[in-house]
């Protein structure tokens, strides 16, 4: 079973210790969607409102690759300008930079895409596989995918931010990190702005 979701929440202190012992509290801070490959899960889901849907293992590769996208340009730019999810919008800088980190993502995410649908026998099937890994996992595509992210969980405060601030090692080497990664010791492609994204974040601890 493999889930995602795009709900934006994060941790803050309370003074109400009553009602929270631990002194912190979650704050729900956008509302995303959440999918799943397991019908049961995603029913129950929708039972507290939660909206999204049941994924095929094709469909939700293709959504961990979004995901992964939206992950890679908001973490890090939230976290080097310390600012919530939805201020980047309002950056000059934002475009440029998203279109950079995605162009690599990009190439990845599409190769890797269409190593998985290689196995698929079906050639009516495979024709329309690589049809929408070429449409949903290109440049374009993928910066409206982000952009949604950051208007929908717009009061968030990313995850790398709340690390950074709180002096925690980040899951930059995860996110852009495992982009760089993926791309020059499997296919031989420089990602050097996901690289970048990673010593920019790891600078910030120093």
């Amino acid at each position: 079973i493999t889930a995602t979701t795009t709900h934006g929440a994060y941790t803050e202190q309370t003074s109400d210790t009553k009602k929270k012992p631990s002194g912190y509290c979650v704050v729900h801070a956008g509302d995303g969607l959440t999918y799943c490959t397991n019908n049961q899960f995603i029913d129950a889901c929708q039972k507290v409102g939660w909206k999204g849907g049941t994924l095929s293992e094709f469909e939700m590769n293709m959504m961990l690759w979004k995901k992964l996208a939206a992950n890679c340009v908001i973490n890090p730019l939230t976290a080097i300008h310390g600012v919530k999810n939805g201020q980047l919008l309002s950056l000059d800088s934002t475009d440029r930079t998203t279109t950079y980190i995605l162009e690599e993502l990009s190439s990845i995410a599409t190769l890797e895409m269409e190593s998985f649908v290689q196995a698929e026998e079906d050639a009516r099937v495979q024709a329309h596989f690589q049809r929408l890994i070429r449409e949903e996992l290109s440049v374009e595509f993928l910066k409206q995918f982000v952009k949604k992210v950051m208007t929908d969980t717009s009061d968030n405060i990313s995850s790398m931010l709340q690390d950074v601030n709180a002096k925690r090692t980040t899951e930059v080497r995860f996110l852009n990190g495992y982009v760089a990664h993926l791309g020059k010791e499997k296919y031989s492609i420089d990602c050097g702005y996901n690289e970048d994204m990673c010593n920019k974040v790891e600078d910030l601890k120093k």
